[in-house]
């Protein structure tokens, strides 16, 4: 698995030996940040304007590969002590600590928090079916900025449910995937 743009462009990060983490494919990297460039050149928005919420961050791919593009700073987030680990080593890898901090921490339950996420990736084990509860926690409680873009990727023969507070900007799918492109809208109604 490697960064396939910006800063960091052509390096490698570690990846888990086992099947426990289900890391985002380079295709799909490619994909997402494609779509996600021509979404940020729409709304009028830059890598370096960003903070960034890799939410069941596992290897920590996405939130890394924001940071190889400019981004202001990744949180990155997993209940999972290994997943938070190894995001934390390939940050080290790369030197990018001080733009980094790393929570373990159950997405389903958060605390109040103004992190003023702009973007956030959300990849949660497919067979929990849980992004819709992640979302509603990290949008309810202050997490995420009002107009930030999101990406949840869910397994294909999933849907993703209708909030009241999400636009989908995009759906696109990926062998077995299937990636919406999101964005937070009339946040102040939630609360």
């Amino acid at each position: 698995m490697r960064i396939i743009s910006g800063s960091l462009k052509g390096r490698k990060l570690f990846v888990p030996k086992d099947n426990k983490i289900r890391p985002t494919s380079d295709r799909s990297k490619e994909m997402i940040f494609n779509t996600l460039t021509t979404i940020f050149t729409y709304e009028n928005i830059t890598f370096e304007d960003i903070n960034v919420l890799d939410g069941c961050c596992g290897t920590g791919a996405l939130g890394i590969e924001s940071l190889s593009r400019g981004a202001r700073k990744t949180i990155f987030a997993d209940i999972s002590l290994s997943s938070i680990k190894l995001a934390k080593r390939n940050c080290q890898l790369l030197s990018l600590h001080k733009k980094s901090s790393f929570l373990k921490i159950d997405l389903t339950s958060v605390k109040n928090k103004k992190f003023n996420i702009n973007l956030f990736f959300l990849d949660p084990p497919y067979n929990l079916n849980i992004y819709s509860k992640i979302l509603t926690e990290i949008v309810t409680k202050s997490w995420i900025s009002n107009g930030a873009i999101g990406v949840i990727e869910i397994q294909k023969n999933q849907q993703i449910e209708n909030l009241d507070y999400i636009e989908i900007i995009k759906k696109k799918k990926v062998r077995n995937s299937v990636f919406y492109f999101i964005k937070i809208r009339n946040l102040f109604a939630t609360k």
